[in-house]
């Protein structure tokens, strides 16, 4: 595309980002709980590898701000300043204080989380949209479609990675659907990148889900630490399995070592 009209259908993107931002605020002061289906695709040069993710809930109050995360057995939740996980078939638990910096707090418990509402609802607001992903790095919006609905479907772009999200509605937007793409770091395959795709369903905020079973259980320092030993984390090379969708009937290999990237 020339030069000129580049910047032309640039600026014409850019033109509703004022409407995102409304749309990010209003999200924000509406408390809300999703119910989140995840499929992750690994691709390494012309393999790609597609495995689902345990369906989870998240539920998130940015005034406090608070996150609640459940999947599986394991329950964690971010109140203020107080950290507490716990696995209902663990013997451990964590229950402590983080720093001023909630977000970083969380990442440092989930690095590989790729569910964005964590991070938009514990960011500054002014910065939730650059800095909800570091994995990412800096993001900066590319464009804005305005949608029916009057919702807005949003891609970012970052040195590391790129982002879709779209709301449903304005007045009361829905986040519905979001997909995240890492195209470098380590746990990323040489040549290749790592996709997943999320969609998102209205979940009732019950109250159970901010109460997690800390009494009694010995004390750790990490959300990691409190699962059960069957419920670590497998490797990266078990992300895309055996029976996954490959273009060429193999299925990619990331680095062994790496965690994957699709649990927490």
């Amino acid at each position: 595309m020339h030069a000129a009209l580049l910047a032309v259908a640039l600026a014409a993107g850019q033109a509703d980002v004022p409407r995102l931002q409304a749309v990010l605020h209003a999200w924000r002061n509406t408390p809300a709980a999703a119910a989140v289906a995840t499929q992750v695709v690994v691709s390494e040069a012309a393999r790609e590898g597609v495995a689902s993710v345990e369906p989870c809930v998240i539920a998130w109050e940015a005034s406090i701000p608070k996150v609640a995360f459940r999947q599986g057995g394991l329950t964690v939740v971010l109140d203020g300043d107080r950290l507490k996980a716990a696995h209902e078939a663990g013997d451990a638990a964590v229950d402590r204080t983080v720093g001023k910096d909630r977000l970083a707090a969380w990442n440092t418990n989930f690095a590989e989380m790729p569910w964005p509402q964590p991070g938009l609802a514990l960011a500054p607001e002014a910065d939730a949209l650059r800095v909800f992903d570091p994995e990412a790095g800096a993001l900066e919006v590319k464009s804005v479609e305005v949608q029916d609905d009057g919702g807005v479907k949003a891609q970012l772009q970052g040195p590391r990675g790129t982002w879709m999200l779209r709301f449903r509605g304005e007045r009361a937007p829905k986040l519905i659907e979001a997909e995240r793409t890492i195209t470098s770091g380590p746990r990323v395959p040489a040549n290749g990148r790592i996709t997943w795709k999320m969609h998102f369903e209205p979940a009732e905020m019950e109250s159970s889900v901010w109460m997690v079973p800390v009494e009694g259980r010995r004390r750790v320092d990490r959300v990691e630490d409190a699962l059960p030993a069957k419920a670590k984390k497998p490797k990266a090379k078990d992300a895309a399995p055996a029976d996954a969708q490959a273009t060429d009937g193999e299925s990619p290999k990331p680095k062994s070592g790496d965690s994957i990237p699709s649990t927490p």
